[in-house]
């Protein structure tokens, strides 16, 4: 066996060691023999106390407050991954440690290091009671709720025309909207069910609007100068499908959401959509020696921009108002006398309809194929997607690409969120070029397209932050959700309902580190036997949510990561397990191991293959 080498060193723009300051005074080069990981040492006994006296500087008190509340963070990581490892007990900190451990160590205290201190935006109290109501859509005590406040609203500009919706559908997919009576609509037996079980009896509607009839006809008319609402004519008592409130986006503007409750029970449950997720994205893979490049753009209003054939409008119904309020004189064709009752319908994709978001994403996914290639669209459930310099014979892409040309190349990929798009490429300027002409294919289906950001090694796409190769959660999110769980496990009981909420938030961020699914098996247990009613948490579920907290910032994926040679087979019983392995060629494994396997539900002989292989 080869010697290692005698000293090694931390990657390059890593943040200084922690025990680097003589935490580990033992510790034992090359020639130690200890050859197991875990358990692993806490780190910083020494360095993190610190008194301030005159001589220390404001500068360096705040550094030194950040690291020390980093290094609480990653002497709990720690303790999970010793737990994890099935070694409970933490080494000592004064004992030796093998080469191994130390580079293992420096790998995680680099990954805290890189999430940094929490935002300003985060608060550990109450942390809880935010992230479970920013998870119900409809919670009327949901914080980011405002009144409605004309000059602060973000919709379309006066004058604004919405491109047709089913002509920009991919040809598989108008028949949706075409005969959408057949196709969408729920029977009238399957609605009254649906509408008993929802309880719904009115939609929700914004008191600032509905407690002064003036304000709520100017409310109107600003949606008809913006093309987005019709009228016909209807009874005075019209309260309609749907309610309205408003909700702040990040820039401080004002969101116009509609209540679909009561107009989601007339309607089937939509199809299911694969959007580009977390785990698509770390499955992604780049090569040629590059950390890859990220162009992103977003599509302005994208629902309120798509208009819907007018007979399926009508089902999209707002609260009547009379003829004068909303500004209506003539309608068909004839006048209207002013008190004329008006009902209001939404000619565009109501934000929040269940089929919105699909025939949204549907519509996106075409014009970006459109200039892509469908083989080059990120998405959940596909195979993974590798990114690289062409091949010899595989046609390169060039710069005197015209706007109408088809890149379709192995050089770049592309991930669309409904009115978020993404390009990745391994090359700046390809990425560039690549989030140009798509932007240009969506301006000449006639959206709106804004926040266009160029190429970089850094970005943030759908809740996921992309720097330097490696993909992650934002950093924001994590603290969030750590927040959020310590604040759980100081209150020590929880019904099924609120945890399951809190584990859809974790199983997201699980997603881009698959393993990190293994860590939940007693707060499944809680979830099923407390749903409604809020107990105790036992010392097992305790021990999983702390130890999913813990390792949060361990989440992440590196894309210029080689296939491994080595593969592993296992399997296990009631009675026992077994593991054996072989080296295969890299090829091979990447071809087998890019398959997503989801494909095996899709074969008929692969579902339930026990029972198909074995008499």
């Amino acid at each position: 066996m080869p010697a290692p080498p005698e000293q090694w060193q931390p990657p390059p723009g890593s943040p200084p060691s922690e025990f680097s300051s003589g935490a580990f005074p033992n510790f034992v080069e090359s020639r130690s023999r200890q050859r197991e990981i875990f358990p692993l040492p806490l780190l910083g006994d020494k360095s993190d106390h610190f008194i301030k006296d005159a001589h220390t500087s404001r500068v360096v008190c705040r550094r030194k407050l950040r690291r020390s509340h980093c290094l609480a963070w990653i002497n709990d990581g720690i303790t999970a991954l010793n737990e994890l490892g099935g070694r409970g007990l933490v080494a000592d900190s004064s004992s030796s440690i093998s080469l191994a451990q130390r580079q293992c160590l420096d790998s995680i205290s680099d990954a805290y290091h890189k999430v940094g201190p929490p935002p300003d935006t985060a608060y550990p109290d109450g942390a809880l009671s935010e992230l479970l109501r920013s998870s119900r859509f409809y919670d009327v005590e949901r914080r980011d709720i405002q009144p409605y406040t004309k000059g602060r609203m973000a919709w379309p500009d006066v004058g604004s025309t919405p491109i047709d919706l089913e002509s920009n559908l991919p040809t598989a997919d108008r028949h949706l909207v075409a005969d959408w009576q057949h196709h969408l609509l729920a029977s009238p037996a399957e609605a009254a069910a649906s509408a008993t079980a929802a309880g719904i009896v009115r939609p929700y509607l914004d008191p600032a609007l509905v407690a002064n009839p003036r304000v709520y006809g100017d409310f109107i008319r600003e949606l008809s100068d913006r093309g987005l609402v019709g009228f016909c004519k209807g009874s005075s008592d019209s309260r309609g499908a749907l309610g309205f409130f408003c909700v702040t986006k990040k820039n401080g503007d004002l969101r116009l959401i509609f209540d679909t409750r009561l107009l989601n029970t007339r309607f089937k449950k939509p199809v299911s959509t694969r959007l580009p997720s977390a785990a698509a994205f770390s499955n992604a893979a780049i090569h040629g020696g590059s950390s890859g490049f990220v162009a992103t753009s977003d599509v302005k209003n994208a629902f309120y921009g798509m208009r819907v054939p007018e007979s399926l409008a009508k089902e999209f119904s707002l609260p009547s108002c009379p003829a004068h309020l909303c500004g209506v004189r003539s309608l068909g064709g004839g006048p209207v006398p002013p008190d004329t009752p008006l009902t209001p319908y939404l000619r565009v994709l109501p934000m929040g309809w269940s089929w919105a978001l699909h025939l949204c994403q549907r519509v996106m996914e075409s014009i970006v194929e459109s200039v892509v290639g469908p083989s080059r669209i990120l998405r959940d459930r596909d195979d993974s997607l590798t990114i690289g310099p062409a091949p010899a014979h595989v046609a390169t892409l060039k710069p005197d690409f015209s706007e109408t040309d088809c890149l379709n190349s192995c050089e770049l990929a592309c991930a669309v969120y409904v009115d978020n798009v993404a390009v990745i490429s391994h090359s700046v300027a390809l990425a560039e070029r690549g989030s140009c002409l798509i932007v240009s294919a969506l301006r000449r289906a006639g959206l709106i397209v804004h926040e266009i950001t160029a190429a970089s090694s850094s970005a943030e796409f759908i809740g996921l932050q992309i720097e330097d190769g490696w993909v992650s959660v934002k950093k924001s999110r994590m603290w969030r959700l750590r927040h959020a769980t310590l604040e759980l496990l100081e209150r020590g009981s929880v019904s099924g309902s609120a945890l399951e909420i809190l584990v859809g938030h974790f199983s997201w961020h699980f997603m881009v580190s698959r393993c990190a699914l293994s860590i939940f098996c007693d707060v499944y247990r809680h979830i099923r036997e407390h749903p409604l009613i809020q107990v105790p948490m036992s010392s097992a579920v305790r021990r999983e949510l702390r130890q999913a907290a813990s390792v949060l910032p361990l989440l992440r994926t590196d894309w210029r990561s080689d296939w491994d040679t080595t593969v592993l087979a296992y399997d296990a019983s009631s009675f026992g397990l077994g593991v054996c392995q072989t080296k295969c060629d890299p090829k091979l494994v990447e071809r087998i191991g890019s398959q997503h396997e989801s494909w095996r539900y899709h074969i008929a002989d692969s579902i339930k293959a026990r029972g198909h292989a074995l008499p």
